[in-house]
């Protein structure tokens, strides 16, 4: 079992107890303590109170010797020992004082006295102060004050026990203990990471109450892809697939066309493949939207006619014409819709249809699949491309010219 050592800062005035001092710093050796004594500083200089105040911090216990000097004082008046101790106070530290009798310093020699001249009252002050410590001593010479040291020092630890020192080979019942936790913490926290694991492959990465929410992460998508397609001359892909498209779609035609204004190399150096489907509005199943959301039609075919025509005025400033847009329409109602960017992220919900065959859209939750992460997730991509697929080759391909819009003839 390992032996903990604690650290204890003696402070005092210096010249009139420089033996004193001596014989504390011993009693704390042969206590096998580590003691903690500022004679190296200059008490007036403000750099060095940071570095006490720090050694004050750092030790266990604190210990104070008061004889017949107030000692060096600070700006306001008030001695650096004095300071020390109030720190220590504050800071709540155990505290350990020694206080000189008055009949023991009158019988010192007066080779050894420091008579007090200047700082009387402060002194007097401080010396009441010091006595109102619950731990204090009186004492009258060097021997006796290194006797009640050591008695009052072992007192305090066996009352008040701080962290103290262990060497870092030796093994204490509290080491063994924290290992022990520390190792049982370590298996939790692995089985943690694998359940985490394991629910990403079977879960979403995220669920979102609508497209408006899942928008930010699509944005961030978008943008770092754009950037990743410019620098490696990729193509960047987007198919998206639903009713009409009424909330995802002029988001994704915003981005491209906003960004394009921004910065025409940011989006105009990028190869863009933008395939679209959505219901037929000939197909019977229309109605059930055109009751509940009059207009949508209108408004999705002008959102779609303004990114044709930004795809246009691409096309033009680009040799190799690589910019392809695609609208089919199909006849069938879809199961789901979504938003699929560069075949890896699947921003996918399902159409909400009760009973009854009405559209009840609004309550859907969004989720957001990754290519790779699980079966879960490439299950459902795969499917999104079947159905996505089924609607491409099986869907009417609209009449209209500005529906059509094909920069490759495909």
């Amino acid at each position: 079992m390992g032996t903990r050592r604690y650290s204890i800062f003696v402070s005092s005035t210096y010249k009139d107890l420089k033996k004193e001092r001596a014989a504390i710093l011993k009693a704390i050796i042969n206590m096998k303590h580590i003691p903690v004594g500022m004679e190296l500083f200059r008490a007036s200089d403000n750099s060095q109170w940071e570095v006490i105040k720090k050694q004050i911090n750092r030790c266990d216990y604190y210990a104070l010797i008061i004889s017949d000097k107030y000692g060096s004082v600070d700006e306001n008046g008030t001695s650096y020992t004095e300071r020390e101790f109030d720190y220590a106070e504050e800071i709540g530290k155990p505290i350990l004082s020694f206080v000189r009798s008055e009949k023991a310093i009158k019988k010192l020699p007066n080779e050894n006295r420091y008579i007090e001249k200047t700082y009387i009252n402060e002194l007097k002050n401080f010396r009441r102060k010091a006595l109102a410590n619950r731990m204090c001593e009186i004492w009258n010479k060097k021997y006796d004050l290194s006797t009640k040291f050591m008695h009052s020092l072992m007192d305090e630890i066996e009352a008040n026990p701080q962290i103290g020192w262990v060497r870092a080979d030796e093994k204490s019942p509290e080491y063994n203990f924290i290992l022990e936790e520390n190792r049982k913490l370590s298996n939790d926290y692995r089985g943690l990471v694998n359940f985490n694991d394991e629910l990403k492959r079977c879960s979403p990465l995220s669920i979102y109450k609508n497209f408006d929410h899942a928008w930010f992460d699509i944005e961030k998508l978008l943008e770092k892809l754009v950037i990743e397609c410019r620098e490696q001359d990729e193509k960047l892909k987007i198919r998206a697939m639903g009713l009409c498209l009424h909330k995802s779609f002029p988001k994704v035609s915003d981005f491209l066309i906003q960004n394009y204004k921004k910065d025409k190399n940011k989006i105009s150096n990028v190869r863009i493949e933008m395939r679209l489907q959505t219901l037929d509005p000939n197909c019977s199943s229309w109605k059930l939207l055109d009751r509940r959301w009059p207009n949508l039609l209108e408004s999705f075919n002008n959102d779609r006619d303004d990114l044709i025509d930004f795809f246009e005025e691409m096309r033009k400033e680009k040799k190799d014409n690589d910019m392809f847009i695609k609208h089919t329409q199909y006849t069938h109602m879809p199961n789901f819709h979504g938003l699929l960017i560069n075949d890896t992220d699947l921003f996918l919900s399902d159409c909400a249809w009760d009973s009854k065959k009405k559209l009840t859209a609004g309550k859907n939750f969004y989720e957001h699949y990754k290519a790779g992460i699980g079966e879960i997730h490439d299950h459902k991509i795969k499917l999104y491309k079947r159905w996505f697929d089924y609607g491409r080759y099986n869907g009417s391909t609209a009449r209209d010219k500005a529906v059509l819009y094909d920069a490759k003839n495909q």
